[in-house]
């Protein structure tokens, strides 16, 4: 099965299920003895879930800033990161920069698979 930390973290935590592998690039900071799928084999698997804060659009870049600054001001709290680890979450903020990247890199890659798996287009 393929789910999120904490739907499966008591089952991991009483032994009743094991992990074989994480989904990400790199190991995950809460399972750093699971290998990632790639490292058993699965080369270029890479599927992570993400979230990200959006202000309308014609936010003055200066607001944006601010709002970025204060949330990685938040971000970088230690009972907050621990928290959020608690959760599953590896939190990282990034730059309005980097989500548009990854956005755009998503909707490319995920374009792909829809495409050559011929799932049809909704």
């Amino acid at each position: 099965m393929i789910d999120n930390y904490v739907g499966m973290k008591s089952a991991l935590l009483d032994q009743k299920i094991h992990a074989v592998g994480t989904t990400g690039e790199g190991r995950s900071v809460i399972l750093k003895d699971v290998p990632t799928l790639a490292e058993g084999g699965v080369k270029g698997y890479d599927v992570v879930s993400w979230n990200a804060l959006f202000a309308p659009a014609g936010t003055p870049p200066e607001i944006i800033a601010k709002l970025n600054a204060g949330l990685r001001e938040v971000l970088a709290l230690p009972d907050v990161k621990q928290k959020l680890l608690d959760l599953g979450i590896e939190a990282r903020a990034g730059s309005p920069e980097e989500l548009k990247a990854r956005l755009v890199a998503d909707i490319a890659k995920w374009t792909k698979v829809i495409e050559q798996s011929g799932i049809p287009k909704q």
